[in-house]
């Protein structure tokens, strides 16, 4: 039996939770927002855990480095995919936000993509943020970033993003970057380096979209 840790780290406490490969409830408890405490309530648990999920915060990088350096299978989630899991649960709370972070990362762990905006949740827009490398440190799996180009939508002006709703029939383009990989062992100037490779590459396809949008949009032409 496989069983999936969540983290729901606050400033001076964690409620951790466990489930099993069914997505049942295993155990609860707390303990202090520290590495070594952390440490001790996840080993002491004495489950074989298959991945350890927490929210990308402010403490993230920390606990999460340190977890790793223990051995144990921790992962950062990007706020945005956090925040859409726990919106399953009808409760919120510090429990619920566990449980529901540690079915992700049973989610992850079984394989399935994960996507999500990399600006979020609150901007700035355009930044990126860094739980995509640290996520793609803990998993293995590639980062692959696109841009959707929409020749004509309406615009929601008073969100952060400016989130866009293409209207019907409307012309649209995807551009792909080439996938990003970041090694398990990189160390914190090279994920810098590959936040920056992210954000380049981001911002070059976004230049792509524009120009593909400024030429008419034409259908006969491949978005360049």
């Amino acid at each position: 039996m496989n069983y999936y840790a969540g983290l729901d780290v606050s400033l001076e406490e964690t409620a951790i939770c466990v489930v099993d490969e069914m997505g049942r409830l295993v155990k609860e408890t707390r303990a202090a927002s520290e590495p070594q405490a952390l440490i001790a309530a996840l080993s002491g648990i004495g489950l074989p855990l298959e991945r350890i999920g927490l929210e990308a915060c402010s403490l993230a990088a920390w606990l999460h480095d340190d977890l790793r350096d223990a051995g144990l299978p921790a992962i950062c989630i990007e706020t945005r995919q956090a925040n859409a899991a726990m919106k399953t649960m009808p409760n919120k709370t510090d429990r619920n936000d566990a449980r529901a972070l540690a079915q992700m990362a049973k989610s992850l762990r079984s394989g399935f993509d994960a996507a999500f905006t990399i600006d979020g949740p609150r901007g700035p827009r355009f930044v990126a943020k860094r739980g995509s490398v640290l996520l793609a440190r803990s998993t293995g799996a590639a980062i692959l970033c696109f841009h959707i180009a929409v020749a004509k939508a309406y615009i929601f002006r008073k969100t952060w993003d400016l989130t866009q709703f293409p209207c019907p029939f409307s012309r649209a383009a995807i551009f792909i970057a080439p996938p990003i990989f970041v090694s398990k062992d990189s160390s914190a100037e090279e994920l810098e380096r590959q936040q920056q490779e992210v954000q380049a590459a981001l911002d070059l396809l976004r230049q792509r979209g524009e120009a593909w949008l400024a030429a008419g949009s034409p259908f006969n032409q491949q978005p360049g």
